[in-house]
Formats: structure tokens, C-alpha cells, sequence
């Protein structure tokens, strides 16, 4: 793919073009790409066991930063991409995107298709953007790193933020309340969350709001396609009116399969092509990175430690892994390696890959 992007950009006379960005830091804490090399990401996780681990030294990270360091010397990674410290991880170096001077990057839905095909910039003339899920790596590392499934991403998992069932619930009414929260992890339950109720759900429950909205045929329909695949079409009247579309859906409530992306990919309201990216974005689970709901579980202790811990780790891993991807520190040799994980080592990750360990075996109980 980068040697097509090599031959358009001689094609097309750009000489400023790249054929992929990545974050300034060289590595993302969620994982992303750098899952793509045995799974994992390069800060805190949970490994294929269960347990709690820390990618700063590992394998995985070490087979990245061969195949970054490769890409870089054949001119395919963006040269200033430690500079562009400002830009988020969906907007690297906007301008070049959105130009058409660069062939693949981290983006959004807003950018698929036709979209970038505006104005009179001969290089988007005619452009189509489709999303792709990560690669896997087959080359760099060893057996261990190759043909491995990502599962560390910038992706909601099933615990997205915090829930608590207080005893404001009667006893009685738990069995209902924890029921309820399973059916929003279904299909069905994602789409009520999503969209709201059907128009068999509404006749059902003769809603107030409904009522007085007049949403009398439900908030969406599910349609079947020909190839067999279905999607969620909003009412008409809700597809003209984004505040009455949101009051019949349960937005609030952050969690169950709205939260996970399952159920928005199938919005009809979404072209095709961004329909298509997310459901490719959304091709691998999230698995082993933690979300943040986990810190609000944290001790005050914890939470110290883990904000020192993260602040000296974070510091470090972004002042050296730059310096590796671009060589001016070799990842090839074992001294310059040693130098990077003694010294990180220092900053004693494993307190916090600890306090991880503590909530896996409190949630596991």
C-alpha cells in the first residue's frame, strides 16, 4: 500500500507527502497500532491471562519500534511527526490530511468517503476515504509477536464509566435493576439506548413523552438489506429534529452496546462509507486496556501513586521513543535498549501494575 501511495505522490508532484502519521509520543497508551505486535499496548494492561501487566519493556513494543524505525528510514512515516506535540491522535497534521498529501492516517467518520473532496485542491479532486481496522503484524519479532489479533485500543470496552447500584433499591426490585442492565448489553437493549423504542415498544408502553411528541410510529425501525446485513433507521420526524431525537433516546445512560460503538456503526443516518469504517475501526474488541472508569476505584494512595508512577513513565517513554523510531538510538542494539528499560525501570511501574492487579482479582470475584 505505501509504495501505491510512493507512486501517486510522484504521479501527482507532492513532495511534502507521507504515507502514514502516528502520534508524536511514537506509541499510544491505549495500544492501537502498536497491538497489531502481539497484542497489548506499551503502559498498563491486562494480558492474555488476566492479570495486570506493563508494556513499557516488553516484546511487543520492541517489534513496533523495528517496524517504526523500518518505515521511517524508507521515508513512510511523517519526518516531523514528534514535533506536532499539539495535534490529537484523530487529527495528526490536519492540514496535510485534509490537502491530500498523506495516504493513511487515524481519522473520523467526518473524513470517509467523498467528504475531503471540497474546494478546488487538485489532490482531494475525486478523493474517497475508506476506514480500515489495524493490520497484523507477520514480519518483525519473533513467533510470539506475528499473526496476533489486536486487542488493546482507543475503543469504549464494557466498563465505560461508573454505575452504582445504591440501596435506594429495594431488595425486592434488585433482581429487575440488574436485569435491566443485561438487556443493554443485547442487541435490543443497545438499540433502545441508541434510538430509543420501537413502534411495537411504544403501543406496548404508551410512553408519555411519545404521546405528547407525537413519535407515534417509535423512534426507529430495523431494516434488513439485500446482502442479508440490517440497519437502524430513525423516524423522519426525529431525522429533522437532532434535540427531539435525542430526548426519545437513553444517552445518559453510558453503558451496554450504545457505549461499546456496536450500535451506532448501523445508524442509517450515517453514509455507507462511514457506516463500513466503523464497523471496520470496530472489527477488533477491546480486551486488555483498562478504561478509566477502573481509576475511580482507586484509594486516595492509589491514586497518588499512580499519578506520580504515570507522570515519570509517560515522561520518559515520550523523551526516548522518538529516538528510537527515528535512530538516533538503535533498536537493534542490546546497550541502547538496556539503557531505555533500567531506566524506566526506576520509575517502578510494577507499583502500579500492582494496584491494576488488586481490581482485576476485586472485579473476578
Amino acid at each position: 500500500m505505501f509504495e501505491i501511495f510512493e507512486k501517486a505522490f510522484a504521479d501527482l508532484g507532492i513532495e511534502d507527502g507521507y504515507c502514514t502519521s502516528i502520534i508524536f509520543k511514537g506509541y499510544n497508551q491505549a495500544g492501537g497500532l502498536n497491538s497489531s505486535f502481539g497484542g497489548g499496548n506499551p503502559m498498563w494492561m491486562k494480558d492474555a491471562d488476566g492479570n495486570a501487566a506493563f508494556g513499557g519493556d516488553n516484546d511487543s513494543l520492541k517489534a513496533y519500534l523495528e517496524c517504526m524505525n523500518a518505515w521511517y528510514d524508507k521515508g513512510w512515516l511523517d519526518k516531523a511527526f514528534a514535533e506536532r506535540s499539539n495535534d490529537a491522535p484523530y487529527a495528526i497534521d490536519i492540514a496535510g490530511t485534509h490537502l491530500g498529501t498523506v495516504g493513511m492516517w487515524v481519522g473520523r467518520r467526518s473524513e470517509t468517503g467523498s467528504q475531503l473532496d471540497v474546494g478546488d485542491n487538485p489532490y482531494t479532486a475525486g478523493s474517497m476515504v475508506y476506514g480500515a481496522r489495524f493490520p497484523i503484524n507477520d514480519i518483525y519479532g519473533t513467533a510470539a509477536e506475528q499473526m496476533v489479533e489486536p486487542n488493546s485500543l482507543y475503543q469504549e470496552s464494557r466498563i465505560r464509566g461508573s454505575l452504582v447500584v445504591t440501596n435506594k433499591i429495594a431488595e425486592e426490585d434488585l433482581p429487575t435493576v440488574l436485569t435491566f442492565l443485561d438487556y443493554l448489553y443485547t442487541t435490543e437493549g443497545g438499540a433502545l439506548l441508541c434510538f430509543g423504542l420501537t413502534k411495537e415498544q411504544f403501543e406496548e408502553t404508551q410512553d408519555e413523552t411519545y404521546l405528547e411528541f407525537g413519535v407515534t410510529n417509535g423512534a426507529f425501525s430495523v431494516e434488513e438489506q439485500a446482502d442479508g446485513s440490517i440497519i437502524y433507521a430513525r423516524d423522519e420526524q426525529l431525522l429533522s429534529d437532532n434535540n427531539l431525537a435525542s430526548a426519545m433516546a437513553g444517552k445518559r445512560l453510558k453503558i451496554g452496546y450504545y457505549a461499546d460503538g456496536f450500535v451506532p456503526a448501523l445508524n442509517a443516518s450515517y453514509l455507507l462509507t462511514a457506516r463500513e469504517a466503523m464497523a471496520e475501526w470496530d472489527y477488533y474488541t477491546n480486551e486488555a486496556f483498562p478504561e478509566r472508569a477502573l481509576r475511580q476505584l482507586f484509594t486516595v494512595e492509589e491514586s497518588n501513586t499512580f499519578s506520580k508512577v504515570f507522570a515519570n513513565v509517560d515522561a520518559h517513554m515520550a523523551s526516548t521513543i522518538p529516538a528510537f523510531i527515528t535512530g538516533k538510538l538503535d533498536i537493534g542494539s542490546e546497550d541502547d535498549w538496556n539503557d531505555y528499560t533500567v531506566m524506566l525501570n526506576k520509575y517502578q511501574p510494577e507499583k502500579v501494575t500492582a494496584i491494576y492487579q488488586r481490581l482485576f482479582d476485586l472485579l473476578n470475584q
